[in-house]
C-alpha cells in the first residue's frame, strides 16, 4: 500500500507540467533549475545559453558530482547545488525540496548521455510549473501534452539508437494502437449511453 501511495505521489508531481496545453510567457520566469544530466561540456554550454536568454532569471544548476559543481560555479558565478541521489529515500527528499521551492521552470537535459538516470528522474519530477527538455542537438521543447509529437519523435530516436530498427517497428505499432484506441473509445462510450437511454419507440408492456 505504501509503495502504491508513493507511485501515485510521483504521478501527481509528474502531471503538474504534463497537463498544460500551451507554452508559457517565458519573460515571467524568475526562478529556474538546470538539471546537469549530460556530459560537462554540454552542461557548460547550456548554462551560458540560459544565462544569456534569461538574464532576469535566478538559475540553479543541480549536479551529483562535487568536481563538476566547482567547475560549473565558475561560469559567470552560476549557482550550483550538489545533491545526493544515492538511494530512493535521497531522491524522494530532493524531489520534495524542489517541489516545495515551486520553481517556474526546470530545464532537463535528455541528450542520450549515459549515467544520469537519477538526475533525469529528478528533473521530470521536479514539480516546477513548466519542464523544458534540452536534447542532444541543443533543441528544446516543453514536457507537456501540447508537445506530444516532439516527445514521441524524441523517444523514437532514443529507442532506435539503443535497440535498432526493431524498436521503430514496435514504436510505430504501439502508436497505431493508441491512435486507434483514442478514435474508438468515443464511439464505444456513445453506444453504451444509447443502450442505457430509454427507447422512445418501444411499446409499454400491457399489465392487464
Amino acid at each position: 500500500m505504501a509503495k502504491l501511495s508513493s507511485y501515485l505521489w510521483y504521478l501527481k508531481i509528474g502531471l503538474r507540467s504534463w497537463g498544460k496545453n500551451s507554452a508559457p510567457d517565458e519573460t515571467s520566469f524568475r526562478r529556474g533549475i538546470l538539471v546537469a544530466s549530460a556530459f560537462p561540456d554540454k552542461v557548460e554550454r547550456a548554462i551560458g545559453s540560459l544565462q544569456k536568454r534569461f538574464p532576469e532569471m535566478d538559475l540553479t544548476v543541480i549536479t551529483t558530482i562535487p568536481q563538476l559543481a566547482a567547475d560549473f560555479s565558475k561560469i559567470n558565478g552560476a549557482r550550483v547545488n550538489l545533491v545526493d541521489l544515492a538511494s530512493s529515500a535521497a531522491i524522494r527528499q530532493v524531489i520534495d525540496s524542489l517541489t516545495a521551492a515551486k520553481f517556474d521552470v526546470c530545464f532537463t537535459m535528455l541528450t542520450g548521455d549515459g549515467g544520469y538516470k537519477r538526475l533525469k528522474t529528478v528533473g521530470l519530477l521536479s514539480g516546477a510549473r513548466y519542464i523544458r527538455i534540452i536534447d542532444e542537438n541543443e533543441r528544446e521543447f516543453y514536457w507537456m501534452l501540447n508537445s506530444l509529437p516532439r516527445i514521441i519523435i524524441h523517444s523514437m530516436r532514443r529507442l532506435i539508437l539503443h535497440y535498432g530498427s526493431a524498436a521503430l517497428f514496435f514504436g510505430l505499432t504501439l502508436i497505431g494502437y493508441l491512435v486507434t484506441l483514442i478514435r474508438v473509445v468515443p464511439y464505444l462510450m456513445n453506444a453504451a449511453r444509447m443502450r442505457r437511454s430509454p427507447n422512445p419507440f418501444k411499446q409499454p408492456k400491457n399489465t392487464e
